[in-house]
């Protein structure tokens, strides 16, 4: 699907010669809103970014080709609907893969597909209450990022807290092994 629009409009009496500025969907109801969503990834080659679009119905990770007219393909289809624009998302080392976290039910599940398409697979699917945050609940998955080697992922979470707002942890992966590597809380709890 292809939506991109010239946005001229954007560019000023500073802007430097020759840049161009898109917009990359033209629905009113799918906006994406980086102000709270600022989880773009782009694929190692930065021929593709990922993106969460949001929109009436939830939201969803959208593939944007950014060599072939700004192709936007989404990752993530209705059935299973993002609750928000904060989930983390990444592409593998080599960019073979699409990972992203998805909360739902009380279970953080970390999800990948290939890059060139196919089904998507659950890697790791993770109780919310966690026993190494002293019993406390996972509200959600916010960042996921690899290592270079491309054997461990780590995972960004917010864990339940006692005051408004939330603790920070984080949860590493072994690739080699596919398992539960670390975890440790980032800030004290509150």
């Amino acid at each position: 699907m292809r939506e991109y629009l010239a946005a001229n409009e954007l560019l000023s009496t500073v802007t430097q010669p020759g840049l161009e500025v898109f917009q990359i969907t033209t629905d009113p109801d799918a906006g994406s809103n980086l102000f709270y969503n600022y989880h773009q990834a782009f694929e190692p080659t930065s021929r593709f970014m990922l993106f969460n679009r949001t929109g009436k119905d939830g939201a969803g990770l959208w593939l944007c080709d950014l060599e072939d007219d700004f192709t936007l393909e989404p990752v993530t289809g209705d059935d299973e609907r993002l609750a928000g624009g904060h989930q983390g998302m990444a592409f593998s080392p080599d960019g073979h893969w699409i990972w992203y976290s998805l909360f739902a039910d009380d279970r953080l599940e970390l999800r990948r597909r290939p890059l060139t398409g196919g089904p998507m697979e659950t890697v790791f699917d993770l109780d919310a209450i966690r026993h190494e945050f002293g019993g406390r609940k996972i509200h959600g998955g916010r960042w996921l990022s690899f290592s270079h080697d491309g054997k461990r992922l780590l995972a960004v979470v917010t864990l339940e807290g006692m005051a408004k707002y939330y603790s920070v942890g984080i949860i590493t992966f072994d690739l080699v092994r596919m398992v539960q590597h670390t975890a440790f809380e980032t800030s004290p709890r509150n």
